[in-house]
């Protein structure tokens, strides 16, 4: 093969993976648009960062829970008059927060739960694939 026909069909062939990749990307931006924390999942992140850090300052919760500062604001406020987080103030300046004893309950029942489904989702599939021979 001479080394122009060579030369293009290399190049051809890495326009076609460039373009697959960025078709794959694009995809996968778009399944992450798609597939938005619900306002459950955000409260549960957000009870979960306090479980395992202890008490923390809002930016550090922000960072730890990917969660815009104003929204995690009202979070908080939602969250301390549910009985679930506690607002400390440690100085003059500086504020944290922490969970509750009820907090912590809440992340356990909530892990609990999501083992139990977790246990009837493998039930659901492994009685979907199981079917009877048709012979």
């Amino acid at each position: 093969m001479p080394i122009s026909q060579y030369h293009d069909v290399m190049y051809g062939e890495d326009r076609a993976n460039d373009t697959i990749s960025v078709v794959n990307r694009s995809a996968n931006q778009i399944k992450r648009l798609c597939m938005r924390r619900s306002k459950l999942e955000t409260y549960v992140d957000i009870l979960e960062v306090l479980v395992h850090w202890g008490p923390l300052k809002l930016t550090h919760v922000m960072s730890k829970s990917n969660v815009n500062y104003r929204v995690l604001e009202q979070y908080f406020s939602f969250l301390i008059k549910q009985g679930l987080v506690n607002e400390r103030i440690l100085r003059k300046d500086r504020k944290v927060y922490a969970i509750t004893p009820n907090g912590v309950e809440v992340v356990k029942k909530l892990r609990e739960l999501k083992v139990a489904l977790l246990i009837l989702e493998e039930t659901s599939n492994k009685s979907r694939n199981h079917r009877p021979h048709p012979f």
